[in-house]
C-alpha cells in the first residue's frame, strides 16, 4: 500500500489501540496518496479519512453509512479534526462492531 506518512502511521495508531482485526481498508481512493478508507468488521460505517495539506495530526474525516456496494449516505463531517475525535468516531461508528471499542472495562 502506497500512502503518505501520516496516513500508515495513523493505522498503525488504530491497530495498536484497537486491535490488528478492529477494522478493514477499504481503499477506493488507491491513486491518492492522503486518503484511506475504514470500515468496521460488520461492513456498515465507512470511516473516510484524508490528510492532504492538514497539519501534522490534523484529518479530513466523513463517516458514511454504507447502504450498498454502490451507495453510500454521508453521516458527519470534521473538516480538521484532531487524533482524539479521529478515536472518538472510530470508536462510535467501527468500534462497536468490533468489539474492542472500550478496552478499559475488560
Amino acid at each position: 500500500m502506497l500512502k503518505e506518512r501520516s496516513i500508515l502511521d495513523l493505522l498503525e495508531h488504530l491497530r495498536i489501540k484497537y486491535g490488528q482485526d478492529s477494522f478493514v481498508i477499504q481503499d477506493h481512493w488507491e491513486g491518492d496518496r492522503c486518503a484511506i478508507g475504514l470500515v468496521g468488521v460488520n461492513g456498515r460505517f465507512l470511516l473516510y479519512v484524508n490528510t492532504f495539506r492538514r497539519p501534522p495530526h490534523k484529518f479530513h474525516l466523513e463517516v458514511e453509512i454504507v447502504e450498498s456496494s454502490h451507495r453510500s449516505e454521508l453521516v458527519e463531517r470534521f473538516e480538521s479534526a484532531s487524533l482524539d475525535q479521529v478515536e472518538q468516531l472510530f470508536e462510535r461508528y467501527l468500534g462497536s462492531s468490533t468489539g474492542k471499542a472500550d478496552r478499559s472495562s475488560s
